[in-house]
This record gives structure tokens, sequence and C-alpha cells, in this order.
């Protein structure tokens, strides 16, 4: 079985994964559970919720990527919004950040996915692009430009709570 990104090992060490046509399976008793037959094409990651019960999966199109956040207890999809670039799981909750597309940039949004019925929540406007998010506590969440060695990059903090952004590094390069 091949594996798309991480795999998640509860309590019980049964193993949840996402193999690369799409289908997600769950190991533990004597065969593979299927949680998902779905057939998903251009799969190009996957990332688990803290507790592993959800899995968000970025599928790559013709024109755009979409990310979609399985729910492993329910067995259903949810897409996130079709502008929503970089998502990354918050450490303790279902709370997802990403970057949305705007016409002067980014705007850093939140999303509650315990409930398929949860708005967006716009954060912090970015005029930049081409950013990545990684969110390390319920408090830190860090933006960062991509590094390269022609150009200099920058890695923020920004706080979700208190919506403070701090800078760690400026303009070095890669």
């Amino acid at each position: 079985l091949a594996v798309i990104g991480t795999d998640f090992v509860d309590a019980k060490n049964s193993a949840t994964f996402v193999q690369p046509d799409g289908q997600i399976l769950k190991t533990g008793g004597s065969q593979p559970e299927a949680l998902s037959a779905s057939v998903v094409k251009n799969i190009m990651r996957a990332s688990f919720s803290f507790d592993g019960k959800k899995i968000l999966v970025t599928m790559g199109g013709s024109s755009e990527n979409q990310t979609s956040i399985f729910d492993a207890a329910q067995k259903t999809w949810q897409p996130l919004p079709q502008n929503a670039n970089s998502p990354v799981w918050s450490p303790d909750s279902y709370q997802i950040a990403y970057f949305s597309g705007a016409s002067a940039g980014s705007v850093l949004s939140l999303l509650d996915a315990t409930s398929s019925s949860s708005k967006p929540r716009a954060l912090l406007p970015l005029h930049q692009e081409d950013m990545t998010l990684n969110w390390l506590s319920p408090n830190q969440i860090l933006i960062a430009d991509k590094t390269s060695a022609v150009w200099n990059s920058s890695l923020w903090s920004f706080d979700p709570v208190k919506k403070i952004i701090s800078p760690v590094i400026q303009d070095r390069p890669g």
C-alpha cells in the first residue's frame, strides 16, 4: 500500500492513511477497512486533524487545486472554498487556517470544521503571494515566504486570538 503524506496512528494502534488513488483506509483489525472508497485523482497532500478524525486532502486540477475535508466518523467529504490555499489544521481543534485569494493579495482565513455549515472568517489581509502556513500552537501560526537563495524572505508569527502579527525574520536570503 502506498501512502500519501503521513498516516495517523491512534491510541489503539489503528492506522488511518490515504492511498495515492484517494481511498482512505483504516487498519487495526484483520482486514483494512475502507473509510472512503472514492477515487480521487492527482492527490498532492493529505494532513490529519489533531485526533485523526478529519483529514484535509488537496487535489491538483487542470486550473486550480481543491482541498476537501474528509470526516472519518461520518465518512463524508466537505470541500473548502475554491480559493483556499495552504490549509493547515489547528494543533488542538478542528479549525483550519488558509489563504484565500483576493485582488490585492491574500487573506488569512479561519474555518471551524466541526460543522459543515460553518462560514470562513477573515483574520488578516496580506499583500503577499506564495506563502506557507504552520500552526504551531493555539496562539501561534507561522507565516513564511517561500525561501530562495535568489531573493530575500521573511517569517512572521500571527496570534489568531489577539490578531497580532510580529516579525520573526525579515528580508533574509533563503
